[in-house]
């Protein structure tokens, strides 16, 4: 077992106003899940993946496993940026068809991953990119109830993201990450330490267990209600969770300050 660690910032909704650019599809075209990229990567099998319409590159989907879970439809997607630049302030919108074309649902959620860093002209401004290259995922659950799993024929994804001139200004480190199995299911332990210069508030972690292949099978979260400056630490512990997968992916996060505090 081996965790795959990638970090994120949360900021504040004044800091941003620029211009967004969408995602886009290396492919082009719609493919059936389970066709494209071998393996394991789209549960269940069968429903038609439309891309973007944007020939330019962006947060490409990869993989995702869609469930009815304990209340209702459950989406968790896994992301891959393939610009050439970080994408910041990254979300997915999400529609959902059925067979015959009829829209069935739509929902929205922010992006989990990327790594922090600062924006270029607003020095006290901070940003969640996701790295040219990197994974990021998402968990989309809020769907209307009378929606179900057997009625999605195809599914077509956007990708917003803000296009900025940033640097980068250092990680949230994890140490001594584990998985434990007890008899209420797995647990997940570790410290958070802060490697940034600038204090943060709210530390989170959030945990997709994933298959072999990389594709999400769940998500859990655990949230700080500390503030950390420079170089402090904080020991996270999850609840259990009932979802096995063959690894697992963390994502550690923080609220930024606003300038005024």
């Amino acid at each position: 077992m081996s965790a795959h660690v990638r970090s994120l910032l949360s900021i504040p909704c004044w800091a941003l106003s620029i211009a967004i650019v969408g995602c886009g599809d290396a492919q082009g075209g719609g493919h059936t899940s389970g066709g494209v990229g071998g393996g394991d990567l789209f549960s269940p099998e069968g429903i038609e993946l439309h891309p973007p319409p944007i020939e330019m590159p962006g947060l490409t989907m990869f993989a995702y496993t869609m469930l009815e879970g304990p209340e209702g439809l459950e989406l968790y997607v896994a992301l891959r940026n393939d610009a050439e630049t970080p994408a910041c302030g990254p979300s997915i919108s999400v529609d959902l068809y059925d067979d015959a074309e009829q829209s069935l649902a739509s929902s929205v959620i922010g992006v989990i991953g990327g790594s922090p860093y600062q924006v270029v002209d607003l020095p006290d401004t901070y940003s969640a990119c996701v790295p040219p290259g990197q994974i990021a995922m998402a968990a989309l659950t809020d769907w209307p109830d009378d929606v179900s799993l057997d009625a999605v024929g195809h599914l077509a994804y956007r990708c917003p993201y803000f296009e900025i001139a940033v640097t980068p200004v250092g990680e949230f480190l994890l140490s001594d990450v584990a998985r434990e199995s007890t008899a209420a299911g797995d647990v997940y332990r570790g410290t958070f330490t802060n490697q940034l210069a600038i204090t943060v508030d709210a530390p989170q972690v959030v945990i997709f267990p994933v298959a072999e292949s990389g594709r999400p099978l769940g998500m859990l979260s655990v949230q700080g209600t500390v503030t950390l400056t420079p170089a402090d630490s904080w020991v996270f512990e999850s609840a259990p969770t009932d979802v096995t997968g063959d690894d697992f992916e963390i994502f550690p996060s923080a609220a930024t300050q606003s300038p005024a505090e």
